[in-house]
């Protein structure tokens, strides 16, 4: 039998219930196949700082979560120094990952917030190694396992500035969204998030503090406003990126 893609211009994997049935029991629908999608999980597994001046850095024995295959690692780094760097390359446990979505800010202090992905299936620790387009002043990472994802996301966007700042992402149903942010008004500043949970915020140096989070969704959450509100207004940037069911 042929596979049912969409219900009455719906897609099949955005829709929770048929006819009072609940889509996982399913097994057809109009002598069509129901392919029930397996939801996405995910597990914030790690984050770390370097306050040290280089060009590559190295966060060796980083949690990456429970193995399996397709698991997908990603990666949040924010990087901050007197003149704009941007990250070349990074890999984890040696597997080089794809970058999702950047966004930088030259207001006050030159600025970048990435996430970054890659597929490891192996080992529950890795190296996770950022190499830079120059030297910098400070690093730091924030680390997710997600399992059962579509490998590339699904929507991602960047914002820098704003007070609160947030960004619009579609997250599909049964998929996650990933935020990460940064802000460089003072290791006492805060970081109020919106519809993500937030799993770490942790000074980097001096007044740079990092923060990010995730959460799953089990319906399609269209634009969904990822917002990050940091209690003093200064050098904040803020990312976000979704991904859908495998």
């Amino acid at each position: 039998m042929a596979d049912l893609s969409t219900w009455n211009g719906t897609a099949e994997d955005n829709i929770g219930v048929v006819n009072g049935a609940a889509d996982d029991t399913l097994a057809s629908v109009n002598g069509l196949d129901w392919v029930h999608q397996i939801p996405v999980t995910a597990a914030f597994t790690d984050n770390s700082v370097s306050a040290s001046d280089a060009t590559n850095y190295s966060f060796s024995s980083q949690a990456i979560g429970t193995a399996a295959a397709g698991r997908q690692i990603v990666v949040a780094v924010t990087a901050g120094s007197s003149a704009l760097r941007t990250v070349s390359s990074l890999t984890v446990g040696g597997v080089s990952a794809t970058q999702v979505v950047r966004q930088t800010q030259t207001e006050y202090n030159q600025v970048s917030l990435d996430l970054w992905v890659a597929t490891v299936s192996t080992g529950t620790t890795a190296t996770i190694a950022v190499n830079m387009s120059g030297g910098l002043d400070r690093m730091g990472i924030g680390v997710w396992a997600i399992y059962n994802a579509n490998v590339g996301a699904h929507a991602s966007g960047g914002q820098a500035s704003a007070d609160p700042q947030s960004v619009s992402v579609t997250v599909p149903a049964e998929g996650v969204v990933i935020g990460a942010a940064m802000s460089g008004s003072g290791a006492g500043t805060t970081h109020t998030w919106t519809n993500v949970n937030e799993n770490y915020e942790t000074v980097v140096e001096g007044g740079t503090k990092q923060s990010g989070g995730y959460k799953v969704y089990a319906t399609l959450q269209s634009s969904l406003a990822i917002s990050d509100n940091v209690s003093v207004n200064s050098e904040q940037i803020i990312v976000a990126a979704s991904w859908a069911p495998a």
